[in-house]
């Protein structure tokens, strides 16, 4: 998501995406699950990865179903490339 907007501008990417993380602590369930959510198309890229598992940390404790079924997609998705770290 955060390389979408054609932006050579990688700083103000990195910045957007820290942002997007930091939902994880939002009160709607549907603004937090999209703080993982949003970066399932760069699981082949392996890019992010830092601060999807720091997001994934603090949404899998919500008590709402759709959060930590948000983590395990990301997880499953992340899976290969990410198979050190898992």
């Amino acid at each position: 998501m955060c390389e979408s907007f054609g932006s050579n501008d990688k700083t103000k990417w990195i910045t957007l995406c820290k942002a997007i993380t930091q939902w994880n602590t939002a009160k709607n369930v549907w603004q937090a699950r999209c703080s993982v959510v949003a970066f399932a198309n760069l699981a082949k890229e392996n890019k992010y990865t830092s601060l999807l598992l720091e997001s994934s940390k603090k949404l899998i404790k919500k008590e709402e179903l759709f959060a930590k079924t948000a983590v395990g997609w990301i997880l499953r998705k992340y899976q290969k490339p990410m198979k050190k770290l898992l």
